[in-house]
């Protein structure tokens, strides 16, 4: 009998652990790591049109000399980067592609309308097609946008490259969007915060020459200051479009001291106009008496009498700071 219930306390005692071992076992299935939270972003589409000097065999490719003006070179390859600053200045690329425009020659047949056979109803003619594929920093083509990939798509038809970036991170000041094929052939854009806050989703269209005039006029302020959403309307308001039409721009050569295809850097030294421009936007902000006196000064080489006489009456609807 003793032996007996020695065997039973035993088994009572191993059964007890047991239990004891699966509570401490589910416990520990509980305690494992949360997912990472999900940081909110939004999607961005735009498009950037490109030229070519060489008549490439097709009738859709327009011919002209690559600049920023006219759009980028056909025959380079194509590199994107979205770029997050914060209010202190600091960066962060968030979104990177590189697209590769492929040509082939294929074979059409056309009706021949001269014709007198049936044999003869169509004309075999050659034709160039053209397409794209999109790439990562490691050269590993994908077929669509994801974080931090952005995904260039040639368009023949339109003559531009469409791009797609998809969950863009949301947590920054500002964004730069920039589309590159050489360190000085560039179209620029700025996005705040303000534009993006409500929005999951961003098309852009074009980035246009006029977009990227104000870019680097920002990218240049941005060197004394932190530029918001009210400094940017504020300078699209006073140096619009009417004025950009009148005037002789040069755009300057990007100056960053090394250009990283995969990490680019946008740096500019103000030529002659945007140091004028600048200054007389600064002098508008505070005192419009003295910016007017300013603009009286400023030889017909550097701002013509147009140019002037757009920039009075901008300056005669532009508000100071100090009556704001």
């Amino acid at each position: 009998m003793s032996i007996q219930k020695s065997h039973k306390k035993q088994l009572i005692a191993i059964a007890g652990i047991t239990i004891i071992v699966g509570i401490i076992s589910c416990g520990k299935v509980t305690q494992t790591a949360a997912p990472p939270e999900k940081k909110p972003s939004f999607n961005l589409t735009f498009t950037v049109p490109v030229v070519t000097t060489q008549n490439v065999r097709n009738s859709d490719v327009k011919v002209a000399t690559p600049s920023i003006q006219n759009g980028l070179d056909f025959n380079l390859d194509f590199y994107t980067a979205v770029i997050g600053a914060s209010k202190q200045g600091g960066k962060t690329q968030l979104s990177w592609g590189k697209g590769i425009i492929t040509g082939r020659e294929v074979n059409v047949s056309t009706l021949n309308a001269k014709s007198l056979s049936p044999a003869q109803d169509s004309i075999i003619q050659s034709k160039w097609v053209y397409s794209s594929n999109a790439y990562d920093k490691r050269g590993i083509e994908i077929k669509q946008s994801d974080h931090t990939w952005a995904k260039p798509q040639f368009q023949p038809s339109q003559m531009q490259w469409k791009v797609t970036a998809q969950k863009i991170e949301k947590g920054y000041h500002r964004f730069l969007v920039s589309a590159y094929s050489s360190p000085s052939l560039y179209r620029l854009n700025w996005i705040d915060y303000h534009t993006v806050s409500s929005n999951a989703s961003l098309n852009m269209d074009e980035i246009s020459e006029y977009d990227t005039f104000i870019a680097i006029l920002e990218i240049i302020k941005m060197e004394d200051e932190a530029i918001d959403h009210r400094t940017h309307q504020q300078l699209v308001t006073f140096l619009d479009f009417k004025l950009y039409q009148t005037l002789d721009i040069i755009f300057p050569l990007n100056s960053a001291p090394s250009f990283d295809f995969k990490k680019p850097s946008f740096q500019f030294n103000k030529t002659p106009l945007i140091a004028t421009l600048l200054t007389l936007f600064e002098f508008a902000r505070v005192d419009s008496k003295s910016a007017k006196t300013y603009l009286k000064g400023i030889k017909k080489e550097v701002l013509s009498k147009q140019a002037k006489a757009i920039l009075i009456k901008n300056l005669e609807q532009f508000k100071p700071i100090s009556e704001n």
